[in-house]
């Protein structure tokens, strides 16, 4: 008698089982070492004295019993209060028949298979009882049969096992044979009484062995669990059946006649029986079984996949694996490896496969093979990845899978880099960080420079599959320059795919680099020769487009705040900060508008909303200024005003003084006008100082300076030549033939001021400062009038103080006209 704590295993979760001795069954686990599961059955003394010589002799037979399809024993151990037995990992047949039942998808075909390669084990058990042992088992049962983890169908229960050439067995079980129940027993059986061992040694003498009793039990137990499954009990196994039942014993088949029915040797079941004999097998065999196993996969459960089928793939690379440095071997190994490769693909595409039993068995030799440089076996690797990498750990994948892959990079096979980067899709949700932020986006990128197109492309698509992965600093660094690299390939396909890839991933890409990088380029392609290429730039423009304008829409919202938080920020300084608040709102609605130049008269840019973008600086001194004054905001000083110009009509000016008031609004401008520290500056002088100041500005602004030095543009950016590179002191600016330009499409653009014709330079729209080549003088006379205008009609004057030089510069500023000299020069331009 021992202690349950000896027991070198742990009782773990309690499964069900329906024993007819009163077993209870449960799982449990080893306590030290490797863990290994194992199934423990446990009999409870307390009140079973009549049943617990049963217990003992079933642990007795199946220590001393060993065959593959007899359940394992593993260890056991009597107590005072219970008997335990240990045996190897199982399910009871009754348990794993309501998963079964209980699972939807279950198909009825492979159900059947299952239940015929399950029914072979048992008459294997069966035979090796009666024709090596001489034993009966004689309780024969669904409660006798179980599954292993490798989905094997093994013989337990061997309370009654009793051979009938020992006159105490016989009476052992003509007193226990009841313990089966009444429909799992044979008619002869039946009757059977205690002391009534004359019945089994009459049928001994008449060469009738009640091995046959066995036979009965197992056609019954085939007929029930086709009954609760559902299967089809037809065909060859129906008829096999019906001569198992036979009331008369003679006419019952032995077990080894039953296992050489045609029903028991099917290719489903040789498959499986091949499959364990791999370890024994040689090269050619095994190649040719495995050939064999592929078509039928989709018929075999989970468990005979991932115990059976998996492990002897396992072993056979591992071997391939040892063998592949002796040369003569190579070839062989190099064959049997892919075809195993193959094989696990399958399985893994089939979800055939557990995930635990796959990381025991395959993570070693895998790693293993993706450490080798051979190009054929990588092809296979990479090719059965995409099925495989669910069941690969991560730490794997980081360790020893993304090194390997990446390398493939660098083989001068493009084939094999292709492979390479297709199959990295699949490993990248197990990438850490640094892996996926760094090395591989340095890695893909790199591609973009391959000399096969087809890898081009697919690397673009492949940027854009793993761009919602990257962060956003790494997807800003590297996906607006890899799609417009893209766009500039000379492959067509590359081309589309940088488009379609920008498509895509149009939330993903910065608005700068979108604008910059992006716009420009698709606005080239909208001109390419393939319709796809223009189909899609079109696409891809339009969700740009969408895409700038929401980014508009939020500037503007957010301007709008910045500036009405800022009002009332001003507000709350209190009365003093009155005026500064009012010009604010001058230069802030001058802000708005100051992308037109020219006037409405030409309509250059045809938006009403940029006609007047000369007004925001006039209308801000004038603002200040009628403060200043004290008049109400009826009697603005010097503010340029629709009504007023339409109910006092204005002499007509020149084209010159109309270009000389654009210049002193392009210098206010300049200046900043619409800050509140200038307006607080103009305050402090009366009307005649400030026309004094105004007029000294335009005479002689920009003093000794050259302007041409401020306005200075790239030729390309401009089309003029060498000599056309600035206003002022600099040449007049041509366009593409060479002709003077003037100031509007087709001689001149007229607009409206205060009432008075004017003509500005438009020089603003073609991307120029809006610094004009002509001041302009504004004066404020006594009376609180404003004049715009020129200084002369004839010749501008020229104030007093000035050097010679800036004389010459003031009176050719004051003169030069900018004019187109034929409508096409503007096109060309």
């Amino acid at each position: 008698m021992g202690n349950a704590s000896a027991l070198p295993y742990d009782i773990l979760e309690q499964v069900d089982y329906r024993s007819n001795n009163h077993w209870q069954l449960s799982k449990g686990a080893q306590k030290e070492g490797a863990k290994q599961t194992v199934s423990i059955f446990r009999f409870v003394k307390a009140g079973k004295a009549d049943r617990l010589g049963l217990a003992q002799k079933a642990v007795q037979k199946l220590r001393t019993i060993r065959h593959p399809s007899v359940l394992t024993y593993v260890d056991s151990l009597d107590t005072e209060e219970a008997l335990m037995l240990v045996t190897e990992q199982c399910t009871p047949l009754q348990k794993w028949l309501d998963e079964v039942n209980s699972n939807p998808s279950t198909n009825k075909q492979n159900l059947v298979y299952e239940l015929t390669w399950g029914f072979k084990g048992i008459l294997k058990a069966l035979e090796f009882l009666h024709a090596n042992c001489s034993l009966a088992h004689g309780n024969l049962g669904p409660h006798a049969i179980f599954i292993t983890q490798n989905g094997d169908w093994k013989l337990g229960a061997f309370e009654l096992a009793s051979n009938f050439n020992n006159a105490d067995e016989v009476d052992y079980f003509c007193n226990n044979h009841n313990i089966l129940e009444t429909s799992l027993q044979a008619p002869e059986r039946v009757g059977l009484r205690p002391g009534d061992s004359m019945k089994i040694e009459s049928a001994l003498k008449a060469k009738i062995p009640p091995y046959y009793t066995d036979i009965f039990s197992f056609g019954r137990c085939v007929e029930r669990i086709f009954e609760e499954t559902g299967a089809d009990l037809s065909g060859s196994l129906a008829k096999y059946i019906a001569t198992t039942v036979n009331s008369d014993m003679k006419k019952r088949p032995q077990a080894a006649k039953l296992l050489q029915a045609a029903v028991f040797n099917s290719d489903y079941i040789k498959i499986l029986e091949n499959v364990q004999e791999f370890a024994i097998k040689g090269q050619k065999e095994i190649l040719e079984s495995i050939k064999e196993l592929d078509p039928l996969l989709p018929q075999m459960t989970v468990p005979i996949c991932s115990h059976k089928v998996l492990p002897s793939v396992c072993k056979v690379l591992q071997i391939a694996v040892n063998d592949f440095q002796n040369r003569d071997a190579r070839e062989s190994c190099r064959q049997s490896i892919v075809v195993c490769v193959e094989l696990l693909s399958k399985l893994g595409s089939l979800k055939k496969i557990d995930e635990t039993v796959f990381q025991t068995e395959c993570i070693g030799v895998l790693t293993q093979l993706w450490a080798m440089t051979d190009r054929t076996i990588r092809t296979a690797l990479l090719s059965a990845l995409k099925h495989l990498v669910e069941l690969i750990p991560a730490s794997v994948v980081n360790s020893s899978l993304f090194d390997n892959m990446i390398a493939g990079f660098s083989d001068s096979n493009a084939k094999l880099r292709e492979s390479s980067l297709m199959s990295l899709i699949y490993v990248v949700d197990k990438l850490d960080e640094r892996q996926l932020q760094d090395r591989l986006v340095r890695c893909v990128v790199n591609l973009q420079n391959d000399p096969e197109a087809s890898i081009r492309t697919n690397t673009t698509i492949f940027l854009g599959k793993i761009a919602s992965r990257l962060k956003e600093p790494v997807r800003v660094r590297v996906l607006p320059g890899a799609l417009a690299k893209s766009m500039k390939d000379n492959f067509v396909h590359c081309r589309i795919a940088g488009l379609k890839t920008a498509i895509a991933c149009i939330k993903l890409i910065d608005v700068q680099q979108l604008a910059t990088k992006i716009i420009p380029q698709v606005a080239i392609l909208l001109l390419d020769k393939h319709n796809d290429v223009r189909s899609y730039s079109l696409s891809l423009m339009d969700a740009s487009m969408e895409r700038m304008r929401a980014y508009n829409e939020h500037l503007l919202h957010s301007s709008k705040e910045a500036s009405s938080k800022d009002d009332e920020r001003r507000a709350s300084v209190g009365g003093g900060s009155t005026a500064a608040t009012s010009g604010g709102g001058g230069g802030g609605s001058g802000a708005g508008s100051s992308n037109a130049a020219g006037g409405a008269g030409g309509n250059i840019l045809g938006s009403p909303m940029l006609e007047s973008w000369t007004s925001w600086g006039i209308q801000g001194i004038s603002k200040t200024l009628d403060m200043d004054a004290g008049n109400g905001p009826d009697k603005r000083i010097g503010e340029i005003s629709v009504h007023s110009a339409a109910s006092t009509p204005q002499p007509a000016k020149s084209k010159s003084s109309s270009s000389t008031a654009a210049a002193l609004d392009s210098s206010n401008n300049n200046n900043n006008l619409d800050d509140s520290e200038h307006f607080f500056e103009a305050r402090s002088f009366p009307a005649e100082k400030t026309t004094a100041a105004a007029a000294a500005a335009a005479a002689g602004s920009w003093g000794d300076d050259d302007l041409d030095s401020a306005l200075r543009f790239d030729d390309d950016d401009m089309g003029l030549d060498d000599s056309s590179n600035g206003f002022g002191g600099g040449s007049t600016p041509r366009g593409a033939s060479g002709k003077q330009m003037s100031s509007v499409p087709g001689g001149g653009a007229t607009g409206t001021l205060g009432g008075t014709s004017s003509t500005h330079s438009s020089t603003s729209t073609l991307g120029i400062a809006s610094s004009a080549s002509i001041p302009k003088v504004s004066s404020f006379g006594s009376d609180g009038s404003s004049h715009t205008g020129s200084a002369a009609t004839s010749a501008p004057k020229i104030p007093a103080g000035m050097t010679s030089s800036s004389k010459k510069k003031a009176e050719k500023v004051a003169v030069k006209k900018l004019e187109f000299s034929k409508e096409e020069d503007w096109e060309d331009f």
